[in-house]
């Protein structure tokens, strides 16, 4: 029994220090082995099911998953969303804009956004679309497509919808 107590505890000692050098691996990397190793996980955990109702001390169980499952996932929107969405901005002397990304007067290589008329420099835009779908200043999903193409429901009243049937 002492020497299956050690066996068991070893093997969660180890599997613990495997999870914690999970981050040495790309994300793609982590989510063929987690797969793997969650099903590894399942049949050790059925094995300690097994052998703990037989012990008289109990066993626990620890999951440092915070080491791998909390990175940061980076969602960008793809080039044809972002040249989809940049139109040319021409600048007025009359009215000068300012790139909310870094601050300077856009006098040229300007762009404006086309759902929200929000004017970047070009360069200070696309790379903040390299870390974030939004728009800096309104938080517009740029990936949601421009404001006239969304689909929204009419509601009509009774009476209108009767008179729309008399029409046609």
């Amino acid at each position: 029994m002492e020497q299956t107590i050690e066996f068991l505890t070893e093997i969660v000692e180890s599997r613990n220090l495997f999870i914690r050098r999970m981050n040495m691996f790309s994300p793609q990397q982590r989510n063929v082995i987690a797969t793997r190793f969650f099903s590894n996980e399942t049949a050790i955990l059925d094995l300690l099911i097994r052998y703990n109702t037989a012990l008289t001390q109990p066993i626990t169980v620890t999951f440092p998953l915070d080491s791998f499952l909390n990175t940061n996932v980076i969602v960008r929107p793809s080039v044809e969303q972002v040249n989809n969405e940049l139109q040319i901005y021409n600048p007025s002397s009359e009215n000068p804009q300012t790139c909310s990304v870094c601050q300077d007067t856009v006098v040229s290589g300007g762009v404006s956004l086309r759902g929200c008329s929000h004017v970047y420099h070009q360069v200070c835009i696309q790379t903040w679309f390299q870390s974030s779908v939004r728009c800096p200043i309104c938080r517009r999903d740029i990936r949601e497509g421009l404001p006239n193409q969304t689909h929204s429901a009419s509601i009509q009243t009774p009476s209108q919808y009767s008179s729309q049937l008399e029409e046609e």
